[in-house]
């Protein structure tokens, strides 16, 4: 008895020594996590730079060019469909970026964005009417698609919980900062050098071609072992905690696809998974539109000129006032407050909270309560 005590005080005074397969920071990024990731972030915020320089440019480009023609060799209605091509070119892509995306990774569509804006700023600057910078928006529609698909997964999935709504807040702004960069410069310079800028900016973009896939996309093809290289390329050995969360929860995933039933469209959509994310997302989409905020940067050049007669004092008063805006139609701003106000009462309610969680820890809030006594405790308790 008295052997078996004394070997009990030698193993208790062994300590642990953490290998560098333990989450030996207890999850907390390393500087040079931190730098590896800030790396990938930089190349979406640009993106977003450049995309908020494609939908501010038509703002300044059209008066510059009537200018130049000393007419309205651009009318109101070839206006709209400046504005509005935009938006049209984005809508095939839409269908077509999500599949992509799931069957080729996050670095390929993000490798063909980088080339896509190369060639939207050449097409922009070799642009001399209203008809040829319709047709380079056309092309750009895959452009802004990307970053609102592409480049947020990259966000969410390159990037750790405690730095990732940091990131996402930036990614957010860098779009309007280029907005306002696109009117700073056409205010006070030709409009081409607009063009410049984006195209100096396309060029830092090519760091894509140093990153490693996405370890989340990597582990739901089964690709484990890919997984753990570019978790830990990303990461180091400071959250493996959070790695062995992603590759146990796409391994449960994968095994129940196996024995599971194949489901009909109908039946899929009626799943927590599918509905409750969507309806969130359409939300969200909804209370930034009809907060007036994208209609404003358009049109707030022309917005100016009828409450002032001096250009100089449009211009500057757009690049000071960038979100006010004065329409005709009486109510608009009332129904924009009240859909905007709804669908923040929405998402205060039903959006989950995503500050310090992981991936996967943010999908269970959307499984359905009887799926979640098959998943690992540790993802919603």
């Amino acid at each position: 008895m008295d052997i078996a005590k004394q070997e009990k005080i030698k193993m208790d005074q062994y300590q642990e020594v953490k290998t560098n397969e333990e989450d030996v920071n207890d999850g907390k990024p390393t500087t040079k996590s931190i730098f590896k990731q800030v790396l990938i972030c930089s190349s979406v915020w640009i993106q977003f730079v450049m995309a908020g320089l494609c939908v501010g440019a038509p703002t300044v480009i059209v008066p510059q060019i009537n200018r130049e023609a000393n007419s309205t060799i651009i009318d109101s209605d070839l206006t709209s469909w400046i504005f509005a091509t935009l938006t049209i070119s984005n809508t095939p892509w839409v269908i077509i970026l999500p599949f992509f995306t799931e069957r080729f990774g996050r670095k390929i569509p993000q490798i063909i964005t980088t080339f896509v804006s190369i060639v939207v700023f050449l097409c922009y600057y070799a642009s001399s009417n209203a008809y040829h910078i319709i047709i380079v928006e056309v092309i750009q529609g895959y452009m802004h698609t990307s970053n609102l698909t592409v480049a947020i997964i990259i966000i969410t999935e390159y990037t750790s919980p405690r730095l990732r709504g940091t990131f996402l807040t930036v990614t957010g702004a860098a779009f309007f900062w280029g907005i306002w960069i696109a009117n700073a410069i056409g205010t006070f310079f030709h409009w081409r050098n607009i063009t410049i800028v984006g195209f100096i900016c396309s060029f830092y973009t090519l760091t894509v071609f140093t990153w490693p896939e996405s370890p989340y996309w990597l582990a739901s093809k089964g690709r484990f072992d890919e997984c753990r290289k570019s978790f830990r390329w990303i990461h180091g050995y400071t959250s493996e905690k959070e790695l062995r969360e992603i590759i146990s929860t796409k391994r449960e995933e994968m095994e129940r696809k196996k024995t599971e039933v194949k489901m009909s469209f109908c039946s899929t959509i009626r799943t927590p998974e599918f509905y409750k994310p969507m309806v969130l997302a359409i939300v969200a989409v909804l209370q930034y539109q009809f907060s007036g905020k994208m209609i404003c940067s358009l049109f707030i050049l022309d917005i100016f000129k009828t409450i002032t007669t001096s250009e100089s004092t449009a211009y500057m008063a757009m690049l000071i006032l960038n979100g006010v805006t004065v329409i005709r139609l009486d109510g608009s701003f009332l129904l924009y407050g009240i859909t905007c106000g709804l669908c923040t009462l929405y998402l205060f309610i039903y959006l989950p909270e995503t500050k310090d969680k992981t991936q996967c820890e943010i999908e269970a809030f959307f499984i359905d309560k009887k799926e979640k006594d098959n998943m690992p405790t540790l993802l919603y308790r």
